[in-house]
């Protein structure tokens, strides 16, 4: 596995990870017979209320909990904040994207 990260580079096989985890995570229902919302779009819904409210990491996450309790068995909504941390994969996959691309002389 370390040999195939290293092929690929690190940068570009988190990157992969990511947009794997998330294109799963966009297909999953947030729980059985859910058709409104999916795990990624529940997540993302909820961290830009934290954003937009600036809630903290510790409230974010007892908020989690509760949901995670309110919600039917077997959901698939996360119960910490760093799970629920799309917000850093995207900036790292952004920034890892932007590194690779040229600027062009009209942007400068």
């Amino acid at each position: 596995m370390e040999d195939m990260i290293q092929d690929v580079g690190a940068e570009a096989f988190a990157q992969a990870h990511v947009n794997e985890t998330m294109s799963a995570d966009a297909e999953t229902p947030l729980y059985v017979g859910s058709t409104k919302f999916t795990r990624l779009s529940a997540i993302l819904r909820l961290m830009n209320l934290k954003a937009t409210n600036g809630w903290t990491d510790k409230s974010f996450t007892e908020l989690l909990v509760l949901l995670n309790e309110m919600l039917p068995e077997g959901n698939t909504l996360p119960t910490r904040n760093y799970d629920a941390d799309y917000e850093q994969r995207l900036k790292e996959m952004i920034t890892a994207q932007l590194r690779t691309r040229p600027i062009c002389a009209s942007h400068r």
